[in-house]
């Protein structure tokens, strides 16, 4: 998803993401039918990682700006597992490394987030998941003629 889940009852900071009264119970019926959900999201430029019940919620950082970075997924018989890698092609570099000083500063030490917020495995659960409920807003509308 490109916006993230915002947290808080009110935003703290910019850009503002999905407000926590839609995101909180869309997450928790997304869990319903799958325990084991893993909601990725770039929006923010930064990097973190928490937990909403048995799901993972994730932020990746920015490849054009500080930290430079950008996420892979590994998806196995027992989970998936994220990584964080930065760019690597000089001239990037340069720039993300200029970026770094943005909001006097505060933006380098705060984007790239805490090690355990880059890279992560989350482990499938083995709780079943609930069927789909049947009143689901979209309805078919065919018609046999």
């Amino acid at each position: 998803m490109h916006h993230h889940l915002e947290v808080q009852p009110l935003p703290w900071f910019w850009p503002l993401g999905v407000r926590r009264h839609d995101g909180a119970p869309t997450m928790q019926r997304l869990l319903e039918v799958n325990p084991d959900l893993l909601v990725s999201s770039g929006h923010t430029h930064r990097n973190r990682i928490r937990r909403h019940g048995t799901g993972v919620v994730t932020e990746v950082g920015s490849t054009k700006d500080h930290p430079g970075v950008w996420a892979g997924y590994v998806v196995h018989d027992a989970g998936v597992r994220q990584t964080v890698r930065r760019v690597s092609e000089p001239s990037c570099l340069e720039w993300t490394d200029r970026t770094h000083a943005a909001v006097g500063g505060i933006w380098g030490r705060w984007s790239p987030g805490r090690l355990h917020d880059r890279a992560l495995t989350h482990l499938w659960s083995q709780v079943p998941a609930s069927p789909p409920r049947s009143t689901w807003p979209i309805r078919s509308r065919l018609v046999s003629r």
